[in-house]
């Protein structure tokens, strides 16, 4: 029957379409992560709830896989979680005074993390789903749940041996219980009454309490490592080998001595811990990670304004015989550092100095709030793998791409998402950039995501971060609508706009128009001396030769040489021939360009067209690829060196390079070998016209037009005759010679117009 249920349940559409999502939970200091998988992209929302928090998922609800959640984390902070049968809401019960910190790892993966702590103000997920505002989350021990006797049972029915009854043995003994009672009661009582004995477990080797065999210590101890170094290669414990004996000190343990009984702690390198406790976090060289605790930049200040808490901090800074409270003046950092003023909190460091380990810390970290680079990484060296905040920090006070590209991105998001608003729209921008910049485009959306989470506008930088993902997706339009938008802003951010706009506009091959290259002028004259100047030049310079003003942006180039092989690459591409004309015509005594040699063969192909071999010849590369070569050769042919032209032709086949090697063996007047290049060529009139210069008449004749037949029969009567399926009709014939009479007519007015000399 209960087979016949379950298959019955398997067959219903609702079983076979629900989308299992398999809950994990991993423990961290300072937080628990739970990660839902989903089997694809999912809509969802997070709201609070009275004792935690619930996740509603837009369309088909999904069924829950929460078998795992609590195998290796305790209820400290995830006490329960369930999926509410009526909603097919995922229900998360919380049993500390935490706050939930939300983000996507990818579409279909999402991260919540409780988090030690309140909550930031404005937090989406800390409103019910309804929008209704909801207290904060208090510390408290989840219910255990015990369930209630039934009424009219007996407290023997319900006694906890329950869970120790087995069958009994004696088949008869079955059978006649069966038939005596079908309700069981009698037999539970039966059994409650005369329990059997469990029976013995084999063991591999004797217990010490049987008299006929002693205690073999060597044997227990070699079965108990096995054991150990089974559990320690599956992750279950961990093994310290700082009481290991020095190695070949041939001093084995006595059996018989007190150091050889069966404790765990006794046996040397190896430490037991309990499966769900934390991990030590580690860096890459084996170090310790930084804790969360000295990085939870979100907790150093609270929601009242800037004013009345930076005025509360700095009163009574100093106290009695003006000596400094170092608990006042650490606080005071801390909100400094909170409020993004990273000038502000070194000074206050530098004349009051503090005895507290986090000090350097705190300097490192001033220089990353003001978007600048600490002289030395500090407390910040090598966390860059860690799984904590300290990761994100790491990020950001680093400029190499290799150390990116090793970093732990998912502690990155998830620390950046605990920021607080102010800090991420600050932060965020240079750091999705930075990610954009190595091809980690997940990286990059997801502080996207987490910068625009937050209510109201982020500013110009965020929007500056849209454009680049846009055009980092391709989406160049896009990208340039939003770059125009932000250029008419004000700050760094309106400067970038201008300079990545330029670029948008050359990689669709628009002009960038007039006011767009004042409006950069201008910016390079008013940032003079600065960095930014070098990128507002380089705009510039690309602007005007976008616009067919070549000659000026010639002139600048040399105030930033970088910009030339770009220069260079516009002018190949979209320059008029009197562009090409003026600047790529170079004296012999100086060098040609050190540039891409895909620019060199375009640049050296157009000055080909125009028919300066000589300066062409200059600019072609001699890479040995075969487009290359023929240029060349085409280059020397049209020089008049045929010979060079055939050396360079040496060893290239195809049809083009045929061409031009009998185009070379004509110059030379070998007109056979040239008709043979012609035939392999596939060019048939060609060769035919190349016989007939070569006075071999028969060949002559092949592919030859009709005309030409005619006039080769006339030369040569083994010229074989056009067949009859060939020959023209009479009044095509009569056409003919009405044109040639009409030609030789006007030759002949020509010559008699002209004097002899």
């Amino acid at each position: 029957m209960k087979a016949a249920l379950i298959a019955l349940a398997l067959a219903m559409p609702g079983a076979a379409s629900a989308q299992t999502v398999r809950a994990q939970a991993g423990e961290h200091p300072g937080f628990t992560r739970l990660v839902l998988d989903f089997p694809e992209a999912a809509s969802w929302k997070l709201g609070r709830t009275a004792n935690g928090y619930e996740l509603q998922v837009n369309g088909a609800k999904p069924r829950y896989d929460l078998t795992s959640v609590f195998r290796v984390i305790p209820r400290t902070r995830l006490a329960s979680i369930w999926a509410d049968p009526i909603s097919g809401n995922l229900q998360i019960g919380v049993g500390c005074a935490c706050h939930a910190a939300v983000f996507e790892h990818r579409p279909d993966i999402l991260v919540i993390d409780l988090r030690d702590g309140p909550s930031e103000k404005g937090s989406a997920a800390e409103a019910a789903l309804d929008g209704a505002e909801m207290p904060a989350l208090v510390a408290a021990n989840p219910p255990t749940l015990r369930p209630r006797r039934a009424p009219g049972r007996s407290p023997l029915e319900d006694a906890p041996q329950l869970a120790l009854f087995r069958p009994p043995s004696n088949p008869t003994r079955r059978q006649d219980e069966a038939s005596a009672d079908s309700s069981g009661a009698a037999d539970l009582r039966m059994l409650l009454a005369k329990p059997e004995p469990p029976p013995r477990l084999a063991l591999p080797f004797p217990l010490p309490d049987e008299p006929e065999s002693p205690m073999p210590l060597d044997a227990m101890r070699t079965e108990l490592l096995e054991g150990m170094a089974k559990a320690a290669t599956a992750g279950v414990i961990d093994l310290d080998a700082s009481g290991l004996p020095a190695a070949n000190t041939g001093a084995p343990l006595d059996s018989g001595s007190a150091a050889a009984h069966l404790a765990i702690d006794a046996v040397p390198g190896i430490a037991a811990r309990p499966v769900n406790s934390v991990r030590p976090d580690l860096t890459g060289s084996g170090e310790a990670c930084l804790p969360a605790e000295a990085l939870d930049i979100g907790n150093w200040a609270d929601a009242r304004p800037f004013d009345q808490q930076m005025a509360q901090a700095r009163d009574r800074l100093v106290g009695e015989f003006d000596r400094p409270d170092p608990e006042r003046v650490a606080n005071l950092v801390r909100l400094s550092l909170y409020f993004g003023f990273g000038a502000e909190a070194r000074n206050l460091l530098t004349s009051f100095p503090l005895s507290d380990q986090s000090a350097p810390l705190w300097a490192t970290i001033s220089y990353i709030v003001d978007a600048e680079r600490a002289p030395s990484a500090g407390f910040l060296a090598d966390q860059i793998s860690c799984d904590g905040p300290s990761a994100l920090w790491a990020v950001l006070n680093s400029a190499d791409p290799a150390e990116l590209r090793r970093a732990n991105k998912a502690a990155v998001s998830a620390a950046f998402s605990a920021l607080p608003v102010h800090l991420r729209r600050h932060l965020g921008p240079d750091l999705a950039e930075g990610f954009l910049a190595i091809g980690d485009m997940a990286t990059a959306q997801s502080i996207h995501d987490a910068i625009w989470r937050a209510p109201g506008d982020p500013g110009p930088p965020a929007r500056l971060t849209v454009a680049q993902l846009a055009t980092a997706r391709g989406n160049l339009p896009e990208a340039a609508v939003t770059l125009e938008s932000v250029s008419r802003e004000r700050g760094p951010a309106a400067v970038r706009a201008l300079v990545d706009l330029v670029d948008t506009r050359i990689a669709l091959d628009q002009i960038v128009d007039q006011a767009t290259i004042t409006a950069i002028a201008a910016l390079s004259q008013e940032n003079r001396g600065l960095p930014v100047e070098v990128d507002l030049l380089r705009a510039e310079i690309l602007a005007r030769g976008s616009a067919g003003d070549f000659a000026t942006a010639f002139s600048m180039v040399g105030r930033i040489p970088p910009a030339a092989p770009d220069l260079w690459r516009l002018l190949a591409k979209s320059g008029s021939d009197s562009a090409i004309l003026a600047q790529a015509i170079i004296p012999d005594s100086q060098q040609v360009p050190v540039v891409d040699p895909a620019i060199r063969s375009l640049i050296g192909e157009r000055l080909l067209r125009l028919g300066f071999a000589d300066d062409a010849l200059r600019w072609l590369p001699e890479s040995g690829e075969s487009a290359d070569m023929v240029q060349l050769s085409r280059a020397e042919l049209l020089r008049g060196d045929a010979r060079a032209a055939l050396r360079t032709l040496a060893g290239e086949t195809g049809g083009e390079a045929d061409q031009l090697r009998a185009r070379a063996l004509a110059q030379l007047g070998d007109e056979s070998a040239a008709a043979d290049a012609l035939d392999r060529a596939g060019d048939a009139e060609g060769a035919s016209l190349a016989h007939w210069q070569a006075l071999d008449w028969k060949a002559a004749a092949e592919g030859a037009p009709l005309w030409r037949l005619a006039a080769l029969r006339a030369l040569s009567p083994e010229a074989p005759l056009p067949s009859a399926s060939e020959a023209a009709p009479l009044s095509d014939g009569r056409a003919l010679i009405e044109d040639s009479t009409k030609a030789r007519a006007a030759i002949a007015a020509l010559l008699e117009s002209r004097q002899a000399p």
